[in-house]
């Protein structure tokens, strides 16, 4: 695998409430975002 990098990516660490389902919403939706711009930048 020249030239290959292995990102595992665990979305973790949230406790119970509306406040912390909205962070994991959030963030979880945002990860997209984040390593398409993390892949961009390797280019």
């Amino acid at each position: 695998m020249d030239n290959h990098t292995l990102l595992r990516l665990t979305n973790s660490g949230y406790l119970e409430g509306e406040t912390w389902e909205f962070a994991y919403e959030y963030f979880n939706k945002a990860w997209d975002y984040v390593l398409d711009n993390l892949v961009k930048s390797f280019k």
